[in-house]
């Protein structure tokens, strides 16, 4: 079947100090949509389980200097 095997346990391992596992002094801010969405295309992309997506959010963003708006519009879907 299609998802054979997809409830089977898998280990992840990330390294201290990693983009997937920053330091306290790491700035992180903003660009974790960038990061998440690529993250779940390199995984699908080792199961074999879906094509890649466009491999970034879009994001959002406008202001001025008392206001500012960032917002994430998502990213496709493989076939």
């Amino acid at each position: 079947p299609l998802n054979r095997g997809c409830l089977r346990p898998v280990d992840i391992i990330v390294p201290r100090g990693s983009i997937l596992w920053p330091g306290p002094d790491a700035a992180v801010v903003g660009g974790n949509v960038l990061t998440s969405q690529r993250l779940v295309d390199v995984i699908l992309a080792a199961f074999g389980a879906a094509a890649a997506s466009q491999g970034c959010m879009n994001n959002l963003t406008f202001g001025d200097p008392s206001f500012g708006y960032y917002e994430t519009i998502a990213g496709g879907a493989g076939a």
